[in-house]
């Protein structure tokens, strides 16, 4: 939840203060950077699921390691 509430403040805070727009020279220019933010995207979305696999394991870790206290 704490993740979560983190990407909302920081998207909230990146759509107030870039209220300018974008310049390109060209349409060509455009896709490129389309095409470089999606793929980016995509490996931040898989690094932040392997991550929270990897949160999720520890946790169930934990529990099971506080049945034997």
């Amino acid at each position: 939840m704490i993740l979560i509430n983190y990407i909302i403040i920081n998207l909230v805070i990146f759509l107030k203060s870039n209220n300018k727009e974008m310049s390109f020279e060209n349409e060509k220019e455009a896709r490129i950077l389309l095409e470089k933010s999606r793929v980016r995207i995509d490996e931040i979305d898989n690094e932040l699921c392997d991550l929270i696999s990897e949160r999720t394991s520890l946790a169930k870790d934990i529990v099971f390691s506080k049945q034997y206290y």
